[in-house]
């Protein structure tokens, strides 16, 4: 009896997780589509130098940041999730996270260990319930960490800017912020496997 009490109760976490990792996954695109809109302003600034350009970056910055507060809420609401399956829980994630890097070379193993192997409809079901809300919330600390130093690269470049701004410094700030080199593409792009199709439009 109680086991079949804990597995209802891991299959009820395991659907809220789910829900919150889309939910979440949906603010990303969000973050994504204004990245390149960012791009475009940060490019027509480029081209044209006009006061217009840089309160469209500003404008943008604040878009960005309003979003990345509610992805770090979210994130912080897995965390929480992952608490209430098992307090043991709460120590491997934070040796999980404690360092970016090797929290995303992790990451990348485990989508590794499985990709080519499963279809999009199989993914949902490569872990256990309870493995898999910690996992969805470790993706989720490790996307937000990400963008949030995204954000901070795209900040820097837009309170460097002014009319003054040489050619080939302009130049290297559309090529920073085109190659992201804070985001892992391959992180991005698995974290989509766990999305179903019709969540995200």
């Amino acid at each position: 009896q109680m086991d079949h009490e804990l597995d209802k109760t891991l299959i009820h976490l395991d659907n809220k997780a789910s829900d919150m990792f889309c939910d979440f996954m949906t603010r990303v695109a969000k973050t994504e589509e204004l990245t390149i809109v960012g791009n475009q302003l940060l490019i027509k600034f480029h081209q044209e130098l006009v006061n217009l350009c840089q309160r469209g970056l500003q404008d943008h910055l604040i878009k960005v940041k309003a979003l990345l507060d509610e992805l770090g809420c979210l994130s912080e609401d897995g965390i929480a999730i992952t608490q209430t399956v098992n307090h043991s829980t709460d120590k491997c994630f934070n040796d999980c996270c404690m360092n970016q890097a090797s929290s995303c070379k992790e990451v990348e193993l485990e989508l590794a260990s499985h990709r080519g192997k499963c279809s999009d409809e199989e993914i949902e079901t490569l872990h256990p319930p309870g493995e898999r809300i910690l996992f969805l919330a470790i993706l989720m600390r490790v996307m937000y960490n990400m963008l949030k130093l995204d954000y901070e690269m795209q900040e820097k470049i837009v309170l460097s800017l002014n009319l003054n701004s040489s050619s080939e410094e302009l130049e290297s700030y559309c090529l920073v912020w085109d190659l992201r080199p804070f985001v892992n593409d391959n992180i991005m792009q698995q974290c989509w496997r766990f999305v179903p199709q019709s969540t995200v439009q």
